[in-house]
């Protein structure tokens, strides 16, 4: 019995010196606008069931910042999931002690609200190609198609939102398209259109 006591006195304080203290905190951004997000939730997972104490959230204040401190198995990187309705969430490994910008990125949704089809923008980027998946794999339809700076201006401008599906059924797609990015004030959006559209 007195050399059992000894092992589990070492066995414990081995357990024990496994886990370490960690501290992050930073500021979480909208990525196309740069303005802080309130209330993202970060946690070790990236579920919503709060009863598990494992899945307790921080959450950012109205300036988009946070502070964590707590307890993990690893001391020198802590993976923490970023999650907010209207955002894609985000799995991120931080480096403890850090302080880090977070850039979430809006869902498509969240994108067409910030992007106002009737005031005016600028194509910057522009590039032809003929790599959008199609059945169809004749890239000779694409050899006269193309558009120039005002075409693709009056086609966005002309355009509205519409889903997935929408596009998936409802328009031919070929192998050729025009993309690039395009600017509204400080802001970078992509595009791209498809020749079958």
């Amino acid at each position: 019995m007195k050399q059992k006591f000894p092992i589990i006195l070492i066995l414990l304080l081995i357990l024990t010196a496994c886990d370490c203290q960690y501290h992050l905190s930073g500021i979480v951004l909208d990525k196309l606008t740069k303005k802080p997000i309130q209330d993202v939730a970060i946690g070790k997972t990236d579920t919503n069931d709060l009863e598990n104490p494992f899945n307790r959230k921080t959450m950012t204040t109205e300036n988009g910042a946070y502070e964590i401190y707590g307890v993990s198995g690893r001391c020198n990187e802590i993976t923490m999931f970023f999650s907010k309705d209207g955002y894609e969430t985000q799995k991120i490994i931080l480096s403890n002690n850090s302080t880090d910008t977070i850039l979430l990125q809006p869902t498509t949704k969240q994108q067409t609200a910030i992007f106002d089809f009737k005031k005016d923008f600028e194509i910057v980027e522009l590039e032809k190609s003929n790599d959008y998946p199609s059945s169809d794999k004749d890239t000779t339809v694409c050899i006269n198609w193309t558009l120039d700076k005002l075409e693709i201006k009056r086609i966005i401008k002309g355009s509205k939102p519409i889903s997935g599906p929408e596009w998936h059924h409802l328009f031919g797609h070929y192998p050729c398209r025009i993309h690039g990015k395009l600017r509204k004030g400080s802001t970078q959006f992509n595009y791209s259109i498809n020749s079958g559209a």
